[in-house]
């Protein structure tokens, strides 16, 4: 660890591109109400006089981010929202980032597209801007089998270069029944999984389905095929997170939603990081800021500039080299490609 607090404020020479490792592109049309609407509201929440504290309080936002998040939800189009991500990305020195898909087909929402249709909107934004995007297939794994021939025509026609899974949805990802039918095909096809291992609670997901210790047998029966621990375990289980990702050699972390703990407890995020990059995980964790869900408190150049410009003031630095291996090297590693 190097005491220098002035280091990151240094310009950082790049070994090669930065990247967002997780991150959403969605519109509302997608959508025939409010996707979260019926899952969030009950009787008891109606009648309180004030709501119920949450991740996302109003005043915890940062008000000029908090225009920038009015004007995103507002956006019609997903060109006009991809635009302004890609504006983002620039301005905080970002070169790619991974859309992580979500399918949205099996949760009861009322949508308006298919899952598919949506992979393929999606696949037509990452084609308008050349070398900026990489899509991950978002899929219900309750789906079974049935769902295989969709994962296959997302991988081989669309391009996508990963699996997604939203286990809190319904599922266990260590059922050997329902899900390793989709890592043997990620491991023919040679592509990762990221998989939400969140304890963030609300009443539209069941966190049960999240802890990392159910990827641990996972990891050993499909040693070939790298898995991210996405969130990292946050807030409860960061510390098995780590233990995982340093002891298996295919568990990876990213540190997307660690923006919910700011102010008042960013010194774990930092913490995080740093026991990370005192041990063999420092090779196994990536960036990842799971934009637009917390695009109030940070937008994508305030996020990479916490870790880059503003460590020093938390009582944290990060070299050049631990900083490459954060934004670049291990999400290449991660992808098994050369971006």
């Amino acid at each position: 660890m190097t005491s220098d607090s002035q280091h990151n404020q240094i310009e950082i020479k790049k070994t090669g591109p930065w990247v967002d490792n997780h991150l959403h592109l969605f519109v509302g049309s997608w959508f025939r109400g409010n996707v979260f609407e019926a899952r969030t509201k009950t009787k008891r929440r109606r009648q309180l006089a004030k709501p119920l504290p949450t991740y996302y309080d109003a005043d915890r936002q940062n008000p000029a981010l908090r225009q920038g998040a009015l004007r995103l939800a507002a956006s019609q189009s997903l060109e006009e929202k991809a635009e302004l991500l890609v504006a983002e990305m620039d301005a905080a020195g970002l070169d790619k980032a991974i859309l992580m898909a979500m399918d949205w087909d099996m949760t009861g929402e009322k949508l308006a597209v298919s899952h598919w249709d949506q992979l393929v909107q999606l696949a037509a934004v990452r084609d308008k801007h050349p070398g900026r995007f990489l899509i991950f297939c978002g899929m219900d794994l309750r789906r079974g089998k049935e769902g295989l021939p969709l994962f296959e025509r997302a991988v081989k026609e669309l391009g996508c270069v990963g699996l997604k899974l939203l286990p809190h949805w319904g599922f266990y990802p260590n059922d050997k029944e329902m899900c390793y039918p989709y890592y043997e095909r990620c491991v023919e096809w040679n592509i990762p999984v990221t998989s939400n291992c969140s304890s963030l609670g609300s009443s539209h997901v069941a966190i049960k389905y999240c802890h990392p210790a159910l990827w641990e047998d996972v990891a050993y029966d499909f040693s070939e095929m790298n898995i991210c621990l996405a969130h990292s375990g946050i807030p409860y289980h960061y510390e098995y997170a780590l233990s995982l990702a340093i002891s298996k050699h295919n568990i990876y972390m990213d540190v997307g939603d660690w923006q919910a703990k700011y102010p008042h407890e960013i010194g774990d995020y930092f913490r995080l990081v740093r026991r990370a990059m005192d041990s063999p995980a420092r090779r196994k964790i990536m960036f990842a800021s799971d934009w637009p869900v917390f695009r109030g408190l940070f937008d994508e150049k305030s996020w990479v500039e916490l870790l880059t410009k503003e460590a020093g003031k938390y009582g944290f630095a990060f070299s050049e080299e631990e900083l490459n291996l954060f934004f670049s090297e291990n999400v290449q590693d991660y992808l098994d490609l050369d971006l």
